[in-house]
C-alpha cells in the first residue's frame, strides 16, 4: 500500500513539475514566432586562424555586425514586399569609415548548422555602378534608423515560412511607460559564435519616456546592449491572455522600436597609489563601462520609415506591372497574327 501511495505521488508531482503555465507558454510561444522575423546582419569574412592542432586554418565565416527584423510594406493594395529594418549605421557610418557593399543576413536555424557554414542571404546595398544606395533613411536623417527591401524569390529560397508583423504591432502612445516590461532581441557577437544560430533573448523596463513621445525619436531602456545588438527589435509580451498561441500569427505582442545605442561611464584608469595612469603623450588612459542603460527608437518612427518606403517603391511597382501587362499584350499579338 506504502509503495502504490509513493507511486502515486511521484507521478502526481512529476506531473505537476513539468506543465507550462498559461503565461509561461505565451511567453515560450511569441519568443518562437518573434525569432523567426529578427535576423543577424553580418559580412562574409576570411579569417585563418591556428587549430588545435597547430595547422593554419583560412576559411570563410559569417561575421555578425547587427541585427535587423523584418517587417512587410504592402503596396497597391495587394502585394507585400519584405523589408528589412536597422540601424542605420549598420548598413553606413561615416564615423567610423564602415560603409560595405553588401551584407548577409541570416535567419535563426537549427543550433546544428554552425555559423561558418550558413553565411546566409547576400544583400547589396548599392546599384551596380555604385552611384546610389539600395537602402532607405528616415527622412530625419539624424534618426539612426533604416530599411532595404528584400527580393521576393531569393527571399522565399532562404525562409519560406516567416511570419507577417501587422501593423496593430505597433503600440499606442499610451503603451510606452516607465516600468513596461520589454524583451530584446539580438545577436551579440560577444557570446560567441557557435551560440549565434538564433537570436539571443534579454529581458529590461523602459526606463525613460519623454514628456511628450511625438517629440523625440529616443526612448531608454534598463537592458544591458552590446555589439551585435544594433537594429535589433524591442517587443512587448503579453501575459496570460488566455489566446492558444499557434505557429501562424501574433498573439498581442507588440514592437516597441529598434535598438539604436547603449550608455557608458567614462572612468580615468588608477593606479594604486591613486594616480591616474597616462599614456606615451601624458594624457589619462580613460575606460569606458556600460551603465546598462540602451537607446531604443521608437516604433513610431519604424512607421514613418516603412511609410516612406512603400511611397518610394510603389510607383517603380506600378510601372514594372503595367510593363509587363504591355509584353503580354504584344505576345498575344505576335500570336494572333
Amino acid at each position: 500500500m506504502k509503495k502504490i501511495l509513493l507511486v502515486s505521488f511521484l507521478l502526481f508531482s512529476n506531473k505537476g513539475f513539468s506543465q507550462l503555465t498559461n503565461i509561461d507558454r505565451e511567453i515560450r510561444d511569441n519568443i518562437s514566432l518573434l525569432r523567426q522575423v529578427t535576423v543577424s546582419i553580418g559580412i562574409d569574412t576570411t579569417v585563418t586562424y591556428r587549430n588545435i592542432n597547430g595547422s593554419v586554418v583560412t576559411e570563410r565565416i559569417f561575421n555578425a555586425v547587427g541585427t535587423g527584423v523584418i517587417f512587410y510594406v504592402k503596396v497597391l493594395d495587394s502585394i507585400t514586399i519584405p523589408c528589412l529594418v536597422t540601424a542605420k549605421h549598420v548598413l553606413y557610418d561615416s564615423s567610423n569609415s564602415w560603409n560595405p557593399s553588401r551584407i548577409n543576413i541570416r535567419f535563426s536555424t537549427s543550433d546544428s548548422i554552425p555559423i561558418n557554414k550558413h553565411k546566409g542571404y547576400e544583400l547589396d546595398l548599392y546599384d551596380k555602378e555604385y552611384k546610389s544606395e539600395m537602402w532607405i533613411e528616415h527622412p530625419n536623417k539624424k534618426i539612426d534608423i533604416a530599411c532595404i527591401f528584400v527580393d521576393n524569390i531569393k527571399f522565399d529560397s532562404v525562409r519560406p515560412n516567416i511570419k507577417i508583423i501587422p501593423y496593430s504591432f505597433f503600440p499606442t502612445d499610451e503603451e510606452y511607460y516607465e516600468g513596461k516590461e520589454i524583451y530584446v532581441l539580438g545577436y551579440p557577437g560577444a557570446v560567441g559564435l557557435d551560440l549565434l544560430n538564433k537570436a539571443i533573448i534579454r529581458k529590461g523596463i523602459i526606463s525613460w519616456v519623454p514628456g511628450n513621445i511625438n517629440s523625440t525619436e529616443k526612448i531608454l531602456i534598463d537592458c544591458n546592449i552590446f555589439p551585435g545588438n544594433s537594429g535589433g527589435p524591442v517587443f512587448s509580451i503579453p501575459k496570460n491572455t488566455g489566446v492558444i498561441l499557434d505557429d501562424t500569427v501574433f498573439h498581442g505582442a507588440k514592437f516597441f522600436g529598434i535598438v539604436s545605442e547603449r550608455r557608458f561611464s567614462e572612468n580615468s584608469l588608477m593606479a594604486p597609489n591613486g594616480q591616474a595612469i597616462v599614456d606615451s603623450k601624458g594624457k589619462p588612459i580613460r575606460s569606458l563601462e556600460s551603465i546598462g542603460i540602451g537607446i531604443i527608437i521608437s516604433a513610431k518612427r519604424v512607421q514613418e520609415l516603412l511609410n516612406l518606403a512603400k511611397e518610394i517603391v510603389e510607383p517603380e511597382i506600378k510601372k514594372y506591372i503595367e510593363q509587363q501587362k504591355e509584353i503580354e499584350v504584344k505576345k498575344k499579338r505576335t500570336r494572333s497574327s
